[in-house]
């Protein structure tokens, strides 16, 4: 597996990219974590605004958004969706992310199996 995080200012640019994906049928949203409610329940205005709302909580902090891309070996393309969303949860844990809020977008647009998550850096304290 390789990793590749990237952090950003705008939450909203890395959320756009990822439901766009979805809208063009080259993604789906497989996984949310810290959310107050379930994927299933989620609208897409709500899984935004989850984020919108926590970031409100240190304005002071401006490369505030975190967009990470777990990228598997093409061999491994018998993934499944549980099994994308458990190494998320156990990757975001390793790297002190397990409590915040994430989404877990599963891509079809690359000749390997990926994942892309979608978090922010202030946590529900407002710290950093």
């Amino acid at each position: 597996m390789v990793a590749v995080i990237n952090t950003g200012h705008s939450i909203r640019s890395i959320f756009n990219y990822n439901e766009n994906k979805v809208s063009l049928g080259k993604a789906e949203c497989i996984g949310e974590r810290n959310y107050p409610i379930d994927l299933a329940r989620l609208t897409l205005d709500a899984k935004l605004k989850t984020l919108l709302k926590q970031l409100e909580l240190n304005k002071n902090v401006t490369r505030n958004s975190v967009h990470i891309s777990l990228n598997f070996d093409r061999s491994e393309k018998e993934l499944t969706n549980e099994k994308l969303i458990e190494i998320a949860q156990v990757y975001m844990q390793k790297i002190g992310f397990g409590f915040q809020p994430y989404l877990v977008y599963r891509h079809y647009d690359a000749g390997h199996p990926h994942i892309h998550i979608v978090s922010i850096k202030i946590k529900s304290d407002g710290k950093r």
